[in-house]
C-alpha cells in the first residue's frame, strides 16, 4: 500500500471565549441578583504539524493529520453584578499575557465513487491549555457594594483547557467538460517589396513553362 505525508509550519490564529451566567432569585420579594463573567482568549503562535495518507485500495484512502504548537494568549475576564438592590451595576475585570499549548489531531478515510464524487468521513480533536475560562474565574466573595470590608479584588485563573471534538462528512463533484478540438491557423503575410518579388518569379516561371509547352508543339 503506498504511503504519502506533507509535513509543514504555519502562524495560526485563534480565539476562545466562554461565559458564565448565574441567576438567583426570591419568592418573597421578587428580588434577583445575575453575576455574568465573560472570558476571552487571543492566541497567536507558532505551529507545526504533518499528514500521511495510505491507499487502502483504489479509490480508497484513509489518512490523519497533527498539529501542535506554542501560542502568546492574551486573555481577559470581565464580571458583572446586577440586582434589584444595586442601582448601578458592579462591574471588573482582570486580563493576563501568557503562553498556552494548542494541539489538533484528525483521521479521514476518502471514497472516490466514480470520476465525479467523492466522499469524505472523518473525525476532529482540538486541545487547548493555559486559556482563561469562565467558571474557572468565579469569585465565591461578595463586592464590598453587597458586604463591607469583604476585601474583594479582581482575579483571573488563565490555567484552564478545553478539548472540542467534532465528525466530518463531506461529499464533492467535479463536472468534466467535453474536450475541445484544437484548431491551428497560420497566416503569412508578406511585405510589399517582398510580395512583389514573389509575383515576378512566379511570371517568369509561368512563362517559360508557356514556351516549352510551345516548343514542344511545333518539334516535329
Amino acid at each position: 500500500m503506498p504511503l504519502a505525508g506533507l509535513v509543514g509550519a504555519g502562524l495560526p490564529v485563534l480565539q476562545v471565549r466562554r461565559g458564565l451566567r448565574f441567576h438567583l432569585g426570591s419568592p418573597l420579594n421578587a428580588g434577583q441578583l445575575k453575576y455574568h463573567i465573560n472570558a476571552t482568549n487571543s492566541l497567536v503562535g507558532a505551529q507545526t504539524g504533518g499528514d500521511a495518507w495510505v491507499c487502502i485500495i483504489p479509490g480508497i484512502r484513509a489518512g490523519g493529520e497533527f498539529k501542535a504548537g506554542i501560542y502568546g494568549n492574551h486573555s481577559s475576564q470581565g464580571t458583572k453584578f446586577t440586582a434589584t438592590s444595586l442601582i448601578v451595576p458592579y462591574t471588573e475585570s482582570a486580563g493576563s499575557n501568557d503562553v498556552a499549548f494548542v494541539s489538533d489531531a484528525a483521521f479521514y478515510i476518502t471514497w472516490r465513487i466514480n470520476y465525479q464524487l467523492n466522499l469524505k468521513l472523518g473525525y476532529n480533536f482540538l486541545y487547548v491549555d493555559g486559556l482563561t475560562l469562565a467558571a474557572e474565574n468565579f469569585n465565591k466573595t461578595p463586592p464590598a457594594t453587597f458586604v463591607n470590608g469583604s476585601g474583594r479584588v479582581p482575579t483571573l485563573n488563565d490555567n484552564g483547557n478545553v478539548f472540542y471534538t467534532a465528525t466530518l462528512s463531506a461529499w464533492n463533484t467535479t463536472g468534466r467538460k467535453p474536450a475541445k478540438t484544437a484548431q491551428a491557423h497560420v497566416s503569412t503575410k508578406l511585405s510589399p517589396q517582398r510580395a512583389g518579388s514573389v509575383s515576378a518569379r512566379s511570371n517568369i516561371i509561368n512563362d517559360l513553362r508557356r514556351k516549352y509547352y510551345q516548343f514542344r508543339k511545333e518539334r516535329p
